[in-house]
């Protein structure tokens, strides 16, 4: 009787830490499934030499990550892809192929408290839409309405920070991650 009830006491004090990892892990995997599309994105647009684009929208507790095709693209013999339309600037971006998306909210994330928010350069943004063009080059347009907005953008100089929390309350728990991703286009994982 002595041992099950050591067991209990044992079962009871290690539960909430198991708990709270579980909850951190979760967080983590957010970030990482965000970097897995960017990063998509920057592989397919250089290897299939045609423009991909990312839309990324945060409002808080919630993220849409969505990654796009140039829809203008063909397949021709046996499954190479040519761009009727070149780069980024020159696509409708409205019509694009959804090749893959990340969303955040609900679910086993609204259970960890996994909040997305995203700054350029310091200033917090909501909508950010990111092409990579086959060249390798990368646009970035903050202030659109749509992925259209990418044809007044330059060239990527700042870098995008893409930052998972979790908050119960207003208040952090645990750690911050961030997903910085640099004007090549590449992404990184930054805990602190």
């Amino acid at each position: 009787m002595v041992v099950i009830v050591i067991i209990g006491v044992l079962a009871a004090i290690a539960v909430p830490g198991m708990l709270a990892g579980q909850d951190e892990r979760r967080a983590f995997q957010a970030a990482a499934d965000i970097s897995a599309v960017i990063r998509e994105g920057r592989s397919r647009a250089m290897g299939r030499g045609v423009a991909v684009m990312t839309t990324l929208q945060t409002s808080g507790a919630t993220g849409d990550f969505v990654l796009l095709d140039d829809p203008a693209s063909v397949v021709v013999d046996g499954g190479a892809s040519v761009a009727q339309v070149g780069g980024c600037k020159g696509v409708d971006w409205t019509t694009g192929v959804k090749n893959a998306e990340v969303h955040i909210g609900g679910g086993i994330y609204s259970q960890a408290f996994v909040n997305v928010d995203m700054k350029v350069n310091g200033t917090a943004v909501t909508k950010a839409y990111l092409c990579f063009a086959p060249s390798g080059r990368v646009y970035l347009n903050t202030g659109g309405s749509n992925a259209n907005a990418i044809r007044t953008a330059d060239g990527m100089t700042d870098p995008l920070e893409i930052i998972v929390t979790r908050k119960n309350g207003g208040s952090q728990i645990g750690l911050t991650r961030t997903v910085v991703v640099a004007p090549s286009g590449a992404t990184r994982i930054v805990s602190k």
